[in-house]
């Protein structure tokens, strides 16, 4: 499994904007992965995060669960991302 590390954060100022998408969790093993990724990305400070919503809506409970925990447990902008 690979590992990202970050020893710092480069001083870019106001000249980058990131974001990141995330994808709703489908199992509990997953869910702990993806709050230690949101746990190891919030320094970064992203612009915003997105969460996937499946097109045919088969994630959206999971999706509107995980932007509201991420709205209520960290200092990230949420959306949900609809396609």
């Amino acid at each position: 499994m690979n590992q990202f590390r970050f020893s710092r954060r480069p001083d870019i100022g106001d000249k980058v904007r990131v974001s990141f998408e995330f994808f709703p969790p489908k199992t509990d093993e997953m869910e702990a992965r993806l709050w230690d990724t949101v746990t190891r990305l919030e320094p970064l400070k992203p612009k915003f995060v997105s969460v996937t919503y499946g097109a045919g809506g088969s994630t959206r409970e999971r999706t509107a669960r995980t932007v509201k925990r991420i709205l209520n447990e960290t200092t990230l902008t949420p959306a949900a991302h609809m396609t």
